[in-house]
């Protein structure tokens, strides 16, 4: 028995896909990008603590998994009592990270979730990520 790829192999064939080399499969340039883009958001800790510091990570990266340089990111992070804190909007880094701390209210209650909402674009195309954390007493 032998197993192919069969839509790999047509999609090859036919040049469907311009952004990707028929031969090695591998991107020829990250500038012409198909598609939404894919954005993780993690938080550095999953528990934080009112007056304390939190850091988010932001990845950025095209159809093809690649990181997306200079892509413009926007942070909202919303409270449990459902009011919003809008983080400075910034660009991803080379690789398509971003990385920022921010003071978490002292005033939130205890055992309660922060989300974290992120959205970048770049050249047109765009996509959004979520997280959260808790916070504790």
């Amino acid at each position: 028995m032998v197993l192919s790829d069969i839509g790999k192999i047509y999609m090859d064939m036919r040049g469907i896909n311009p952004n990707y080399d028929n031969i090695n499969n591998f991107p020829r340039s990250v500038d012409t990008y198909i598609g939404p883009l894919n954005v993780l958001v993690f938080t550095k800790t999953p528990v934080a603590f009112p007056g304390g510091m939190q850091t988010v990570f932001v990845v950025v990266r095209d159809s093809a998994l690649q990181g997306i340089a200079d892509a413009n990111i926007t942070i909202n992070l919303i409270y449990p009592d459902g009011s919003e804190q809008n983080l400075p909007p910034a660009s991803s880094d080379q690789n398509g990270i971003y990385e920022v701390t921010f003071l978490v209210p002292a005033d939130l209650p205890a055992e309660q979730i922060v989300q974290v909402h992120a959205n970048a674009n770049s050249k047109g195309n765009s996509g959004a990520g979520q997280s959260w954390f808790r916070v504790r007493p």
